[in-house]
């Protein structure tokens, strides 16, 4: 039925005297409403039904979760990575290790040479984080952002960007484990 055909058809019935209907338990101040204007009140109703677009609502949550690494301060630094004695220098070595590395074992970072960032963990490993070709490490000096981290807690090689306060990004190509020689 076309709108204005059934906007004529509610006015004919408005028009039509009827009683006005009350909810059980409506209370006295409904009542004394409707019983004095009832059929206003229906009239209003039928008018507004037509006219008005249904209701709708929509809720939308979202959420956000940037970790950052800070750099390390140099005593701590350096006490983590003294794997040696003192009077001699420390060699390290490079060891493979998997494509993953878990966010909350991160205790800090600091940038080494090229693009290279150097992670230190909490149980006092030394990971070497390599950049993509395009990046500097050096950008990286005040600390860094995982953004948009995924569900698993973990920054991969190859999939998960890492963001400098300064706005630069690059992506992690590989992790190395750096390991003490003897």
């Amino acid at each position: 039925m076309p709108p204005v055909a059934s906007l004529l058809a509610n006015l004919s019935l408005a028009l039509t005297p009827q009683p006005a209907p009350l909810h059980p338990g409506a209370g006295p101040l409904v009542e004394a409403a409707a019983g004095s204007h009832g059929d206003a009140f229906t009239v209003w109703r039928q008018l507004t039904a037509q006219i008005l677009p249904p209701v709708a609502a929509q809720v939308r949550i979202e959420q956000h979760i940037i970790f950052r690494i800070v750099p390390m301060p140099g005593p701590v630094r350096d006490h983590t990575a003294s794997l040696g004695p003192a009077s001699e220098p420390l060699r390290l070595s490079e060891r493979k290790m998997g494509e993953c590395l878990r966010m909350n074992t991160i205790a800090g970072g600091r940038p080494a040479s090229g693009s290279r960032l150097l992670l230190f963990l909490r149980d006092r490993r030394l990971i070497a984080a390599d950049l993509e070709k395009a990046c500097s490490a050096r950008d990286f000096y005040r600390g860094f952002y995982v953004d948009k981290p995924h569900a698993d807690g973990q920054i991969c090689a190859s999939r998960d960007r890492v963001l400098s306060r300064s706005g630069v990004r690059c992506e992690i190509a590989r992790f190395r484990m750096l390991v003490a020689e003897n």
